[in-house]
């Protein structure tokens, strides 16, 4: 029987029973959704929106690119708050939050698209479930949760890619799994669009179109290498624009430590096992796996594929999820001397653990008893939602947000104090006090007393100010 239509008598499970299910991971995340009203921009936002209000979009993306990073897509998105504030006359604190709900929310979306082409016979609600808890589980594992949710440049240049990764990453697992045919042309857009966000995605994405085809040959499917190759080069195409930019030998000559390939790639292979073991050990990562695992075993037949087939399938995933990890870590050591930052972090790990979930689904349908099928055997999925709050409440998010929670408010009114004064006063040399406190969740530095450096230089720029300095 398949999934039919939402509210339909043979439905797995009464629907009362899946919204009451999804009402803890669904108000844990509206949480952090409504925090997001706390966020202001910070260091690297007040230059893109100085450099906009000044130059505009196209100026201010030759600027950059050619003195800065190649970075085309995210250089574009991080001048949205200040456009949408030029655009609608609110002031750019209101833009600021607005901008990073929508992209919370197309994220959300976004899961949910994946999720529901994952499971294609599972219900609307059903497969929603299973992207909110996906989500959730993004949410408590977060590497850096200020610069996932709530620092525009971290997730223009890592979320977005992130969330295009595994919409394609689902879309190869199909066409390999039962032979589906691949839309190219959302495909290559999407490829296009990631491959400029950051300097180790476009590698993923042909890595995945590759590993595509192969997968077609071994399996005997239709090749359609047509269609392989025009996302190729849409990911090829992305590639070159951000390895060519000229920005790019101008921020590796400031970093002398940059370069060293074989220390690169050893300490890459020991920070990412040292994460990749944290990761692990984290009970959200078991209970989201276990989750998936019955969630799959009680769907409905589909389209039939050899057992052998989605095995060979589920260990390629995992070993290319990890493969693109190393290859994150690795990247960033090369070209800065330096250990990944965590922003980067955050899409590995997205990566990682929806590859995981593809596939525990995949061995799901290849070795648990078609027999555990039946009408109302689905009840079993909302009972493990509710208790996957417990892993939730323990969460290194959740004990983080728990110590920081009193002072959200105190930082969000000294940040609206502080905007006041630099945008109602005229003073041209201006002294501000820092924060009284230092919530990692919204914040990661604060103004010094160097008004030359960021993120200084950049306020007073916003501001119209000669100089902002940290003082009493």
């Amino acid at each position: 029987m398949d999934g039919g239509v939402l509210g339909k008598k043979e439905a797995h499970a009464p629907a009362w029973l899946w919204i009451s299910a999804l009402a803890i991971p669904a108000m844990w995340l509206l949480y952090f959704f409504v925090l997001t009203a706390y966020s202001v921009p910070q260091s690297d936002d007040f230059c893109f929106s100085y450099r906009h209000l000044q130059s505009g979009y196209w100026a201010t993306l030759s600027i950059f690119y050619q003195t800065v990073i190649g970075r085309v897509v995210p250089i574009l998105l991080m001048q949205l708050p200040a456009a949408v504030s030029k655009a609608s006359g609110f002031d750019i604190l209101i833009c600021y939050s607005v901008v990073l709900a929508t992209f919370q929310l197309v994220f959300l979306v976004a899961a949910w698209v994946a999720a529901s082409r994952l499971w294609p016979r599972s219900h609307l609600l059903h497969a929603g479930a299973l992207a909110i808890a996906f989500v959730t589980a993004v949410v408590s594992l977060a590497p850096d949760l200020r610069e996932m949710l709530y620092w525009l440049p971290g997730v223009a240049c890592y979320m977005v890619p992130a969330a295009i990764v595994i919409l394609m990453l689902v879309a190869f697992v199909n066409a390999a799994e039962t032979g589906k045919s691949l839309n190219s042309t959302p495909l290559a857009l999407g490829a296009f669009v990631a491959s400029t966000c950051n300097e180790f995605t476009p590698v993923w994405i042909v890595a995945m179109v590759l590993g595509s085809i192969v997968a077609q040959w071994t399996f005997r499917n239709a090749l359609q290498l047509k269609r392989h190759l025009v996302i190729l080069g849409a990911a090829l195409a992305g590639a070159a624009i951000i390895f060519l930019a000229p920005g790019n030998a101008i921020r590796m000559s400031q970093l002398p430590m940059a370069g060293h390939l074989t220390e690169s790639l050893i300490l890459a292979l020991k920070y990412s096992l040292h994460d990749l073991a944290l990761f692990l050990k984290q009970p959200v990562v078991l209970s989201l796996l276990v989750i998936t695992a019955l969630f799959t075993s009680k769907q409905p037949s589909g389209e039939p594929a050899p057992r052998g087939r989605r095995a060979i399938l589920a260990a390629a995933i995992a070993a290319f999820c990890l493969g693109c990890g190393y290859f994150a870590y690795f990247t960033h050591q090369y070209a800065t001397g330096l250990r990944l930052v965590e922003r980067a972090q955050n899409e590995a790990m997205i990566l990682l653990l929806f590859g995981l979930m593809v596939g525990t689904a995949l061995l799901s349908r290849a070795f648990m008893p078609a027999m555990l099928y039946s009408r109302n055997s689905l009840t079993i999925v909302p009972i493990l939602l509710v208790a996957f709050a417990l892993p939730l409440y323990f969460s290194k998010t959740a004990v983080l947000v728990r110590e920081e929670s009193s002072s959200f408010r105190t930082f969000w009114l000294e940040s609206i104090a502080r905007h006041a004064r630099l945008s109602l006063t005229g003073d041209q040399d201006a002294v501000l006090p820092k924060h009284t406190v230092s919530p990692l969740t919204l914040m990661s530095g604060d103004i010094t007393e160097d008004p030359s450096r960021l993120p200084n230089d950049c306020i007073a720029a916003f501001y119209g100010k000669r100089t902002v300095v940290a003082g009493q």
